[in-house]
């Protein structure tokens, strides 16, 4: 027995609840992002009839709309436990939409916690019988 091993401890196992919990903050905010882009562009529109131009708020429609598909598709990829890399890059570009900031910074650090279990096969488990 090495000096490291006690007796009656049991196995620290395996579990996917960071980078999953991570992945569904990302893909929330992305959900979120995309209303308010929307929203953004409707307002916009309203005001171009209006006879304002609605030039600013189109451009930032359009950067939260882009920013908030490449955030879903990371938080759908860290969900998944892919591309552990990808994941991280879209939290961190999530960021650019500011109003899912909380969101956004607690997701990508519970999936920069979870970078060890992406990418992982899961491992089969055995039933044991136990005699009577």
């Amino acid at each position: 027995m090495a000096v490291t091993e006690r007796v009656g401890e049991p196995e620290v196992t395996y579990t996917p609840r960071t980078y999953k919990a991570g992945g569904f903050l990302l893909m929330l905010a992305g959900v979120i992002g995309v209303i308010v882009g929307l929203g953004l562009l409707i307002t916009s529109a309203a005001g171009q009839m209006l006879g304002v131009t609605g030039l600013g708020a189109a451009i930032l429609a359009g950067i939260v709309l882009v920013f908030s598909i490449i955030e879903f598709a990371g938080g759908w990829s860290a969900y998944n436990g892919h591309n552990w890399y990808g994941s991280m890059t879209a939290g961190v570009l999530g960021l650019v939409t500011f109003f899912t900031l909380p969101l956004d910074l607690i997701g990508t650090v519970l999936i920069a916690l979870g970078e060890g279990q992406f990418d992982r096969e899961e491992e089969p488990t055995e039933e044991t019988e136990i005699p009577n």
